[in-house]
Order: structure tokens, then C-alpha cells, then sequence
């Protein structure tokens, strides 16, 4: 067994949960259920008071044997989280799904994921949730063939008590939203919608905006990598950002917005009184983007958190952000890792931002080049973050030293000072000594865990 109930075999399982300690929950992934183990499975489990949350992925076992586990679970009252995820569940367990949905009074959350029940099999889930009164949130994830629009649009019209409505990587297109688009607009319970991974477009971008632009409920809109251009950002502009001042977050990443859309994104941003939370990652803004967004945010009130991060913006953009970001008193995060900035410009914005900004707290930058390759291929691309509040900046080198990594000390041994010279006034003592050290008294060539200690006891 792995942390936090994650099993990679049966007996481990039904030794864990024969054990006096409470287990909430339990992760089954990719391994073998042999029928003769079934039954001491399935009474283990029963005599388990404290499941809460179950997640099974992939579990090789009989057809019988599934439907006995299913069976006992729907019975399993404490039980509030489920989550399946690639099965042929076929007609007949689609059913028993849809029982557990009928029969347990405490579910709150029900993920179905790469999954294949047929038409039929989804029809009877479906009608299931129209009579659930306690689900919360339905996951619906990687179901290509089967998913019928007739079905979808129920579980928007008649799923009463759903307030989550979370369906990446299906296939929807803007024909299917567009027969949403009515229980889209008269829903009154949803707050968050994902639509993330699909195939939505800039026509569906638009019956969406039309949709929502009069919801008051919705906090949450996700239309990550959804084929959207400039085109869809302005029809979702004119509607929804510029009318709708509840929409909290909008998740616009991994698209392939332009120049044209961010300005229309970032005029309508100057107004919008609602949102906190704008992610657009990993489309096509460059330093003229750029440009719009910052000087968005001299006269935003609300932005809390912008992501700009694997895009194409240089110098030239970082130096309008560090600008407009001294009259900005709002935005406390944004990240611009991973496009084309230079070490200088980095810098510089650390030091005017350490003076000049009052309310930003975290600036996540990252390094690009042959210095670090190895150091990011090594360690998962742990970033160098800055952390500014107030007059000071804190900057964590996060990095778990490999005394062999030879790139790696070089890479501290060049930077390392010069990202401290940026770091050094402070407002208190207690903290500009952490800084005042000499960089070379830290030696990365010790356990990780001492490392993290001693650098908390210092800050």
C-alpha cells in the first residue's frame, strides 16, 4: 500500500481494512481481483465503518464478480465519493450503477470516466440522477461514443440538486451545446461547468456566452483546449464578460487565442466586476498581448490570479507587466513561466515589484536555458518562485540537490547571488537576516529534508 489508501494489490486491501484504523478512503488501481477473493473483499468491506471516498481504476475481474462489488457498495451507506473509471460496464452494470445512484443516501460525488455503457446503459444512469436528491457533482470523463445529447441535456434540465457538471474530453461540440443552450440559460443550482477538452469552438464559444450572460449562479466556466480563437474570445466578450459579474473563474488555457482576442479580452477585463480567477495559458499572446493585459490591469479592481504562462511573451512584455503592476492592488498571483523572459528583465521586475507592489505574492518565472535543461529533466521542472508582499521578496530556491548534479551547482553558483542582490531590503530584521547570509554557507549537498528545515528556521 502507497499513502493515502492507494492499494496496488487485493491483500494489502483486505488487510488494511480488516485493521481497527479508520480508512476514508480507497484508491484501486491496475491490479488483479481473483474470484476466490471476492467474498472476503466484499465482507471486509462491509464490517469497514469509515469508507467515505472510493475510487476504482481499471481492476481486472470478472463480469459476476464486478456486479457483487457494485452491489455491495451501493449498500455501503458511509460511502459519499465514487469514482469509475475504465470499464465495459454493459446494459446490465450500467444498471447496478444506477441503483447505487437510487439506493445511497449520502452520495455527494460520482465520477464515470473512460468508461463504456452503451446508449441504453447511460439512459439508465441518467434517469437515476433525475431522481438523486443529494448529488452534488458528476464527472463525466473521456465517454466518446455513447453519450447521447437528448441524455446530456437532462442531466442539465432535471438533476436538480447538481451544482457541479464536470465533462472533459467527450467530444461535445457546438452542436451539442447548442442544445443546451436553454437549460443553460434557466439552470439556477449549477456553479461550476467544465467543458475543458472537447471540441466546443468559437460557435460554441459564442451559444455559451449568449447563454450565461444573464446566469447569476455560475462561479466556475472551464473551456480549456477547446479549438477557441480569436473569433470565439470576442463573441465570448461581447456577451458574458462584459454582461455576467458573477463568473468568478474562466479557464480559457491551451486555445489559440491571438492579438485581436486578448484585446478584446482585456478591454472587457477593465470592466467586469466579477472575475478573480482568468487562466490562458499555453495559447498565442506575445509581447503586444501582453501589452492589453497589463495595462488591463491599471484599471481592474477584481483580478485576483492571471496565468499567461507557455505563451510567447519576451522582455518587452515583462517590462508591461512590472509596470502596470505597481499601480495594480489587486492581482496577488501571476504566472509567467515558461515563455521567452530573460534573466534581466526577471530581475528587474523582482526589484521594482519588491518596492512598488503591496499585494502580489507570488510570481512564478522559470529559467529556460542549457544551464538548467538538465537541472528541469532531473527534478520536474522545479521553478525558481518569488514571493513579494509588501517591501520584501522571499526567494525559495526549490530544488532537491543530487550531490552528483554538477549542472545543478553550477547553475546556484551563477544565479544564486545575483537573485539575492534583488532581495535585500527589507522591513524587519528577523527577516533581511535569512538574506544577509553569505549564499555560499548553503551547501545543497545534504539531505533535502534538513535543507527545508533549516531554511523555515530562518525565515
Amino acid at each position: 500500500m502507497l499513502s493515502e489508501g492507494l492499494f496496488h494489490n487485493v491483500e494489502d486491501l483486505i488487510t488494511a481494512l480488516n485493521r481497527s484504523q479508520p480508512l476514508p478512503k480507497i484508491y484501486l488501481k491496475s491490479f488483479s481481483i481473483p474470484d476466490d477473493t471476492v467474498d472476503e473483499l466484499i465482507s471486509s468491506l462491509k464490517e469497514n465503518g469509515s469508507l467515505r471516498q472510493i475510487e476504482m481504476t481499471d481492476l481486472e475481474m470478472n463480469c459476476v464478480s464486478f456486479f457483487k462489488l457494485l452491489t455491495t457498495l451501493k449498500d455501503i451507506q458511509t460511502i459519499s465519493q465514487v469514482s469509475f473509471i475504465s470499464y465495459t460496464l454493459g446494459d446490465e452494470l450500467s444498471d447496478t450503477v444506477a441503483s447505487f445512484l437510487n439506493n445511497n443516501n449520502n452520495l455527494s460525488a460520482i465520477t464515470l470516466s473512460k468508461n463504456d455503457y452503451g446508449e441504453d446503459g447511460f439512459h439508465q444512469i441518467v434517469s437515476a440522477l433525475q431522481e438523486n436528491r443529494v448529488l452534488s457533482s458528476f464527472t463525466l470523463y473521456g465517454n466518446r461514443d455513447w453519450i447521447s445529447e437528448v441524455d446530456l441535456a437532462m442531466v442539465f434540465q432535471k438533476c436538480k440538486s447538481l451544482t457541479e457538471i464536470v465533462l472533459p474530453d467527450n467530444q461535445i461540440t457546438h452542436a451539442t451545446v447548442d442544445k443546451l443552450s436553454f437549460d443553460l440559460k434557466t439552470n439556477r443550482n449549477l456553479v461550476n461547468i467544465d467543458f475543458s477538452y472537447n471540441q466546443v469552438g468559437d460557435k460554441g464559444c459564442h451559444i455559451i456566452g449568449m447563454a450565461l450572460e444573464e446566469n447569476k449562479t455560475l462561479k466556475s466556466l472551464s473551456l480549456r483546449c477547446n479549438k477557441i480563437t480569436d473569433e470565439g474570445v470576442i463573441a465570448l466578450c461581447e456577451s458574458l464578460i462584459t454582461v455576467n459579474h458573477t463568473l468568478a473563474i474562466l479557464d480559457l488555457g491551451e486555445n489559440k487565442i491571438g492579438e485581436s482576442g486578448i484585446r478584446s479580452l482585456a478591454f472587457a477585463l477593465q470592466k467586469n466586476h466579477g472575475l478573480s480567477t482568468i487562466s490562458l495559458d499555453e495559447n498565442a499572446i506575445d509581447d503586444i498581448g501582453a501589452g492589453f493585459l497589463a495595462n488591463m490591469l491599471k484599471f481592474n479592481r477584481v483580478l485576483a490570479k492571471l496565468d499567461v504562462s507557455g505563451n510567447d511573451i519576451g522582455d518587452v512584455g515583462a517590462d508591461h507587466f512590472t509596470s502596470c503592476l505597481k499601480k495594480n492592488a489587486t492581482l496577488n498571483h501571476i504566472n509567467l513561466s515558461f515563455n521567452v523572459i530573460q534573466r534581466y528583465s526577471i530581475q528587474y521586475m523582482a526589484k521594482e515589484l519588491q518596492h512598488h507592489n503591496q499585494t502580489l505574492t507570488n510570481i512564478d518565472l522559470d529559467f529556460d536555458d542549457e544551464i538548467m535543461e538538465s537541472f528541469i529533466t532531473e527534478n520536474r521542472r522545479r521553478l525558481v518562485y518569488f514571493y513579494c508582499s509588501k517591501l520584501y521578496s522571499l526567494v525559495g530556491i526549490l530544488a532537491l540537490k543530487n550531490s552528483e548534479n554538477k549542472d545543478l551547482q553550477t547553475w546556484i553558483d551563477i544565479w544564486g547571488k545575483d537573485i539575492l542582490t534583488c532581495s535585500r531590503n527589507f522591513e524587519s530584521s528577523s527577516e533581511s537576516s535569512f538574506f544577509d547570509s553569505d549564499f555560499d554557507d548553503f551547501h545543497f549537498d545534504s539531505d533535502s529534508d534538513s535543507i527545508e528545515e533549516s531554511m523555515h528556521e530562518k525565515i
